[in-house]
């Protein structure tokens, strides 16, 4: 079953084909700043507001162990006492 794109894309080059002759051809574009900002504003707001998401959980996941043990020196410690039992690989 052929996806959205795929139709649009069959739909598209079966348009504007070259034997097709009552197809319109209007390259007159001109610069858009609407446009110009949809392209490069809304992926760049999507990609900062992950990006401080996945910065603000891995800190908060980090300090929870953290605090767990009670400091980031009871980690480094259980980690050796692990590595020299030989628990830790």
């Amino acid at each position: 079953m052929p996806t959205a794109a795929e139709r649009l894309c069959a739909g598209f080059a079966w348009r504007y084909r070259a034997s097709n002759n009552e197809a319109t051809y209007a390259p007159a574009w001109t610069y858009s700043l609407p446009i110009d900002l949809a392209i490069w504003v809304i992926p760049t707001i999507l990609i900062d507001v992950l990006g401080n998401l996945v910065w603000v959980y891995t800190h908060r996941s980090s300090d929870r162990r953290c605090r767990l043990k009670g400091t980031h020196d009871a980690l480094a410690e259980d980690h050796r006492k692990n590595t020299s039992k030989g628990l830790a690989k």
